[in-house]
């Protein structure tokens, strides 16, 4: 799971599910993603995505949009797409140190952050359509 912003980021953050729990979250350079040729995703199309934004206040604060409304959204595509479900505080947190990283650079009102944060199935496994991801 990755959540970046739009070319305003120089970095993002990235969790990975490993079979049992979600680890890291932590932000890193931004960088391609890379994965294996029998990925999930590039199979049987394992992935699903949301789109908010990050809008800086008269007053110079920032704030998300709806939020919570968006992580429970991306929990239940994960859930329809057999997909590890992200752990709500893990992704919320995400985004906010996005968001906290891109903080001088988010414009002034109409302009916004677009975020996106996005989930995609790792686990190399050809041939079986029928099995979810666990990756």
């Amino acid at each position: 799971m990755s959540v970046f912003g739009t070319e305003f980021c120089d970095r993002f953050a990235l969790a990975r599910f490993d079979g049992a729990s979600w680890q890291g979250g932590d932000l890193q350079p931004l960088e391609p993603l890379a994965m294996q040729p029998a990925s999930h995703v590039f199979h049987y199309a394992s992935t699903c995505v949301e789109g908010f934004k990050a809008y800086r206040w008269e007053d110079g604060s920032v704030h998300v949009f709806r939020l919570a409304d968006h992580v429970a959204r991306m929990q239940k595509s994960a859930a329809s797409l057999m997909l590890p479900i992200p752990d709500a505080d893990l992704l919320t947190d995400m985004v906010l140190r996005v968001v906290d990283a891109s903080r001088d650079q988010i414009p002034e009102l109409p302009g916004a952050l677009y975020l996106r944060p996005t989930l995609i199935g790792t686990l190399p496994n050809i041939g079986a359509a029928a099995s979810p991801s666990t990756e």
